[in-house]
């Protein structure tokens, strides 16, 4: 913005005006939120896996049955049953020993 200056008086007055301004702290700009409606500390969402999905998982991610039993600290017949690799022993047909193998005639 331009100011015409016709006498002295006028400039000292925009000399003024220019040092109030500079002596004028900036006000911070006003946002709608305030420090209060912010959290202090992010919050991050978190997900606890059972043991079967943390099987699973890392059976998806390449790890092998010994790894993932190392890992989760289980059995690997225990992780072979959570990844199904099993047969269920309740259905499977009984072994075929003793009496019951097989005869020649």
């Amino acid at each position: 913005m331009a100011t015409s200056i016709n006498s002295a008086s006028d400039y000292s007055a925009v000399l003024t005006d220019i040092g109030t301004a500079a002596q004028t702290p900036a006000s911070p700009p006003t946002d709608a939120t305030t420090p209060a409606d912010q959290p202090s500390v992010e919050q991050t969402d978190t997900v606890k896996l059972s043991v079967i999905a943390q099987a699973r998982l890392m059976e998806r991610q390449g790890q092998g049955v010994y790894q993932i039993a190392g890992n989760l600290g289980l059995s690997t017949n225990m992780v072979e049953q959570y990844l199904g690799l099993t047969a269920d022993t309740s259905t499977a047909s009984p072994s075929l020993t003793g009496s019951s193998a097989i005869t020649h005639p």
